[in-house]
């Protein structure tokens, strides 16, 4: 099957830079989940080139923005894990920029219940819309 943020479903994508990808959380933890990737395949933050670290960080801060915009969120969390150890399920680097409200049903964040959802079409749609602009 290969990498999926390597080989993501174009469905997906909301930006692309030369270095980075902006995509939908295929199994989001709350509505507008999303995930910053390198385009490049890397497996580690530690071993992150400064100017592709710069820049991932940078679309995942305007990646915030408009989904404060456009879901008007209580909160935000921006954040990456490394190893298996620290949650890190796909071996290749990922941002993960979620929305936050106080009802939102996440602890650690992941669902309660840790049933995976998969994002909803009307979910996708509302971001594509949102990521056009």
């Amino acid at each position: 099957m290969g990498c999926p943020f390597c080989h993501p479903a174009p469905e997906l994508i909301l930006k692309e830079t030369p270095r980075v990808r902006v995509m939908i959380n295929l199994f989001p933890g709350v509505e507008g989940h999303l995930m910053v990737v390198p385009r490049e395949h890397i497996g580690a933050m530690t071993e992150l080139p400064p100017e592709v670290a710069g820049e991932l960080f940078i679309e995942a801060v305007a990646a915030a923005k408009v989904l404060k915009e456009t879901l008007c969120p209580e909160g935000m969390n921006i954040f990456g894990n490394e190893g298996p150890v620290a949650g890190q399920n796909v071996d290749h680097v990922h941002l993960h920029v979620t929305p936050r409200n106080t009802d939102d049903n996440l602890v650690n964040f992941q669902r309660k219940n840790k049933d995976r959802v998969a994002a909803s079409a009307e979910s996708k749609a509302t971001l594509k819309a949102a990521f056009s602009k």
